[in-house]
């Protein structure tokens, strides 16, 4: 009997699986059909299709297990195949499709943001991917390779019968207990979890409640596979938001909490140790040394004096690291503050503190100047079209560094603006002098 898989709901990468299964809501990784694939050991396999496709490297990865599979697998589209699961059906030793159901191909699609050589460029990795995926429909269908491609600029969707003529499919099921939904939504591939649901989970405060239970599971369990970059990376600004909101509320409180815990253990132990002090004083006459004591006490007193002193030498070690920490998280926020330059917030601010405790003056310099920057950024005056290769005779001082600036920049295509900042006002002290006081005088 052939071993039974199923391909259903989006295509993701095996990072995000976990995430999808607490949701509840139905997806396929690689990992999910190499396991399948290692089971079967070689046996015929029964694959049902019915995915409105998805990420295009988890789509491509599967399609390539299935191709190596030393058994045969039978691939059955019982409702959808669309986008990448259409590609995985391509890696089937046959495919068959159900009367209702339909396939279909389009070109992959991403976002893009920069310059023209950007979206150039992934204009450009955008027609390669259509490429690849092209060659899969080739291998399967016969077809030139340029038809294949015009189906796709158009997306084009088949049913059954349409799919077997053009050899996308080897023959058509007729299978009557299969009854399939008349209605899909272009939602399901467009977008990974689509945003009806997102926004009714917002809406409900139960997103808020998921995305806690995995920030906790993150930090004490290590769910394997996420990496957080990539979960922020695809999160909504609202959802951005919270998280940091989440984090910055989590660590206030951790502090406040774990600093009022220490400081009341603290006194307690120096209470103790106050009245076993007490005890030795009480000791008659004549009057013996604190060493003598210790050297005359039982080892019960010995073994309380020694547990007290390590316990409020922790207690104040703790307390003064929840105390770094607490300093810490503030210049962290300072440095998220400076959205507009390339910096790391959780880097950066170790560097501010640091430069704080060494030289407070030249600390509101800087951060007069990392403010400056950031709003010039902001504006776009960082560029403006008075900078030349030299400084301008009669501008105000601010025009005259952003013009070093620019020029620095082109002289020098890998140095970022901030560093490109701080060396010209490192070489031009009285320029730089000359700024602070027409910042003044504009206040």
């Amino acid at each position: 009997m052939a071993k039974k898989v199923k391909i259903k709901g989006v295509i993701i990468s095996n990072e995000w699986k976990g995430i999808y299964d607490w949701f509840g809501y139905d997806s396929t990784c690689p990992k999910d059909i190499e396991d399948a694939l290692d089971i079967a050991q070689g046996a015929d396999i029964e694959m049902d299709i019915n995915s409105g496709g998805g990420d295009v490297y988890a789509g491509s990865e599967i399609y390539s297990l299935l191709k190596s599979y030393k058994g045969n697998i039978t691939g059955r589209i019982v409702g959808i195949a669309a986008s990448a699961a259409s590609v995985i059906g391509m890696g089937c030793t046959k495919l068959v499709m159900a009367p209702t159901a339909q396939i279909m191909i389009h070109n992959v699609s991403s976002g893009a943001y920069g310059d023209y050589r950007n979206l150039q460029h992934n204009a450009d990795v955008l027609k390669g991917w259509n490429t690849s995926i092209a060659n899969a429909y080739q291998l399967k269908t016969g077809m030139e390779q340029k038809d294949l491609l015009k189906l796709m600029d158009k997306e084009t969707w088949m049913t059954a019968q349409q799919a077997l003529e053009s050899k996308f499919i080897d023959e058509v099921m007729f299978d009557q207990s299969n009854r399939l939904a008349a209605s899909f939504g272009s939602a399901a591939y467009d977008e990974m979890i689509p945003t009806k649901i997102l926004d009714k989970l917002r809406n409900s405060g139960l997103l808020k409640d998921k995305m806690q239970f995995i920030l906790e599971n993150n930090v004490q369990e290590g769910v394997k596979g996420v990496n957080f970059e990539d979960i922020l990376a695809k999160l909504s600004d609202e959802e951005k938001q919270f998280l940091q909101d989440h984090i910055a509320t989590t660590v206030s409180n951790t502090v406040t909490t774990s600093t009022a815990t220490l400081q009341e253990e603290k006194t307690t132990l120096e209470n103790s140790n106050a009245e076993l002090q007490a005890k030795l004083e009480a000791i008659p006459q004549p009057e013996p040394t604190q060493d003598d004591v210790l050297a005359n006490a039982s080892p019960e007193i010995k073994a309380l004096l020694d547990d007290a002193n390590r316990k409020a030498m922790e207690a104040e070690a703790n307390l003064q690291q929840m105390q770094d920490e607490k300093e810490l998280s503030t210049f962290v926020a300072e440095a998220q503050a400076y959205d507009k330059l390339p910096i790391n917030a959780t880097e950066f601010g170790p560097v501010l503190r640091n430069f704080a405790k060494a030289d407070s003056e030249g600390f509101e310099k800087l951060r007069a100047l990392l403010t400056a920057v950031n709003n010039a950024t902001e504006t776009g005056a960082i560029f403006s079209n008075k900078g030349s290769n030299k400084p301008v005779e009669g501008n105000n001082a601010w025009e005259k560094i952003q013009s070093l600036v620019k020029t620095a920049m082109e002289n020098n295509s890998k140095i970022s603006q901030p560093d490109a900042m701080l060396n010209v006002i490192k070489e031009n002290p009285e320029l730089y002098q000359e700024y602070l006081k027409e910042m003044e005088g504009d206040e």
